[in-house]
């Protein structure tokens, strides 16, 4: 379903190599890509680890290319691999490779740290580094009291820019903010009252944490709590302090799906309106929350029972795209749209409502058991999704996590579709290891002209050492 771009757009390379990705050549894929297709499916048909299964070990193959049917049921999602890039850029912003943004990826390594890796886009849409790159290494948050259980945290960029706002899931797990323009400092934030998991939001100028509990004497009811994060008197220190009273729900009218995460999944900023969209694990619950009033206002949503199974909720951060008055999200491998509209008569205020989700595209041909991901939003119409292959169940016996990076233009939603500028492959040097792994967040923020980013622009590092010298690829990750 990914939209072609056409010649006049730019020409399609497969950078089959990292000397071609230094260099910038393009070509075209041609007949040799169908033969090594070929070649792949035939190898990992044999289903050998390292090329070899002696000793009895169960053959394993590679979840990321574990079959190339996985490819070709998706036709108009353009194959990549290790080493092997898709860029399709157009020819007047080609030129422009110049760094423009950070991605930074949060994925936790178990119950006692949070690894920050970091990737770089250009304005054009191009993502900087070579084919088979590891992503590098930011930072790595050390939990000082390790929970025993395994640790999720979410991050919100600062207003400034400057820092960005972590927090564990629990509230009196970790809380922090991080430096960006320095050495990535590491700066105490207060501690949130209350067990609840917390979502941090930069919205208003400031940074708020959203909680939600599930009332014990009741099932069928919820309270949520807003608080922001102010200035002590006299400028010394900070503090979270409640904004607006709880909202609480007197009854849950529907069963819960079997969504990842806790009750509270996701939200969207809506600029435009000063608003908050705040997504449970319900089928078709959210509220908005006004964060100069304070005030909570459940979301109009179609309460027919079998319409209401159709409604998604928003994991993490979702996007709003002001062009088409959207909401975009990423859903397992999947792009979908709330289209935002509102409801006002003369005795009520202006309520949000919203229909179903619509089905924009896919930007990776796997099932949600092999991986799922984040959406971001870079610049007009200039996004940006990272997929990571942390499985459910089987866990891919690569020494490292997959990662899918994809630049795209969002197409209007009538129209449906995206057009891919640059989908690349890239590794995550983290063992992969499921029940105890979370890809928490992806955080864009802009860094043209800082010292950490000309810091790394003086010498361009070899991929080789982020990954860890003793990983070892399988034969079918091998490009």
């Amino acid at each position: 379903m990914l939209a072609s771009a056409s010649a006049a757009e730019g020409e399609s390379i497969l950078a089959a190599s990292a000397a071609e990705a230094e260099s910038e050549s393009e070509s075209e894929s041609g007949s040799d890509t169908d033969a090594e297709d070929e070649s792949m499916l035939a190898e990992e048909g044999r289903g050998t680890l390292g090329g070899s299964s002696a000793s009895g070990q169960r053959e394993r193959r590679c979840c990321f290319r574990h079959c190339v049917c996985c490819w070709e049921y998706f036709p108009r999602i353009h194959r990549i691999a290790p080493g092997k890039d898709y860029v399709c850029i157009p020819a007047a912003d080609a030129a422009d490779h110049s760094p423009a943004w950070s991605l930074l990826i949060g994925v936790t390594d178990g119950a006692s740290s949070l690894r920050v890796s970091r990737l770089r886009v250009a304005r054009s849409g191009r993502i900087l580094g070579r084919p088979d790159d590891a992503l590098e290494l930011f930072h790595k948050i050390v939990l000082e009291k390790p929970p025993g259980y395994t640790f999720e945290a979410g991050a919100a960029l600062a207003p400034d820019g400057r820092s960005l706002c972590v927090l564990g899931k629990d509230a009196h797990e970790q809380q922090l903010s991080l430096l960006l323009d320095t050495d990535n400092k590491e700066l105490p934030l207060p501690e949130i009252e209350g067990t609840s998991p917390c979502i941090p939001i930069s919205a208003h100028d400031k940074i708020w944490a959203l909680s939600a509990t599930l009332l014990d004497d009741d099932i069928d009811s919820f309270s949520v709590v807003a608080r922001r994060l102010v200035l002590e008197p006299g400028g010394c220190g900070k503090r979270w302090e409640h904004a607006g009273d709880p909202f609480t729900s007197q009854h849950i009218f529907s069963s819960f799906p079997h969504w990842r995460g806790s009750f509270l999944q996701g939200y969207a900023v809506l600029p435009d309106t000063n608003l908050i969209l705040v997504s449970f694990e319900q089928h078709g619950l959210f509220l908005t929350f006004a964060p100069c009033s304070g005030r909570w206002t459940p979301v109009l949503t179609d309460t027919d029972e079998t319409r209401s199974q159709d409604y998604l909720p928003i994991f993490g951060r979702g996007i709003f795209v002001e062009q088409h008055q959207a909401v975009c999200m990423l859903h397992d491998n999947t792009i979908y749209a709330y289209k935002l509209t509102y409801q006002q008569d003369d005795q009520k205020p202006r309520l949000l409502k919203l229909d179903p989700p619509v089905e924009i595209d896919f930007v990776c041909p796997f099932i949600p058991e092999k991986g799922y991901g984040f959406l971001t939003h870079l610049h007009d119409r200039l996004m940006c999704s990272v997929w990571i292959s942390l499985a459910w169940g089987d866990p891919c016996p690569c020494r490292n996590l997959h990662a899918i990076v994809t630049t795209f233009h969002l197409n209007d939603l009538a129209q449906g579709g995206i057009t891919v500028l640059h989908s690349a492959h890239r590794w995550l040097d983290m063992v992969p290891n499921p029940p105890d792994q979370k890809f928490c967040f992806l955080q864009e923020f802009k860094d043209e002209g800082s010292l950490v980013l000309l810091q790394h622009e003086e010498e361009q590092e070899d991929s080789s050492k982020h990954v860890n010298e003793t990983s070892k690829k399988l034969s079918c990750c091998r490009s």
